[in-house]
C-alpha cells in the first residue's frame, strides 16, 4: 500500500582532509538531484524529500523495515564510483504515514 513519507539526511564526511570531504560533496550532490518516481525534493529544505513509498508488511516493525530498505537502496546508490575508504555516511531520519515514530538509520554506501 503506498503512505506518504518525509525524510531529512546529513551527509558526514568521514574527517575534514579534502579526498573525504570532496566525496561527501558528491554523494550530498547527488542525492540533491536524485529523480525518484513519487519523491519530491522540497525546494525550500536543502536536504528533505517527501512523496508516497510503497510499503509492504505483515507487521509494523516489517512495514518500518521495507519503508527504510527502499530510501537506503536510492541513497546507496548515491555512492557509486566513491572509493570505499572516502566514502561519508548519510544519516537519515524518515517519517512514514501510519508508522509510529520517526525510523533513523545510516547509510554508507555498502
Amino acid at each position: 500500500m503506498k503512505k506518504k513519507f518525509l525524510f531529512t539526511y546529513s551527509v558526514i564526511a568521514r574527517s575534514s582532509h579534502e579526498l573525504d570531504e570532496r566525496a561527501a560533496n558528491t554523494v550530498r550532490d547527488r542525492i540533491a538531484i536524485a529523480k525518484v518516481r513519487d519523491w519530491r525534493k522540497l525546494e525550500n529544505v536543502e536536504t528533505a524529500f517527501t512523496g508516497e513509498l510503497s510499503v509492504e508488511g505483515g507487521t509494523p516493525q516489517e512495514r518500518r523495515n521495507h519503508a527504510t530498505r527502499q530510501v537506503k537502496k536510492v541513497i546507496d546508490e548515491k555512492f557509486e564510483g566513491v572509493r570505499p575508504h572516502d566514502a561519508p555516511t548519510v544519516q537519515v531520519a524518515l517519517f512514514v504515514d501510519d508508522l509510529d515514530g520517526i525510523i533513523e538509520f545510516k547509510c554508507t554506501g555498502e
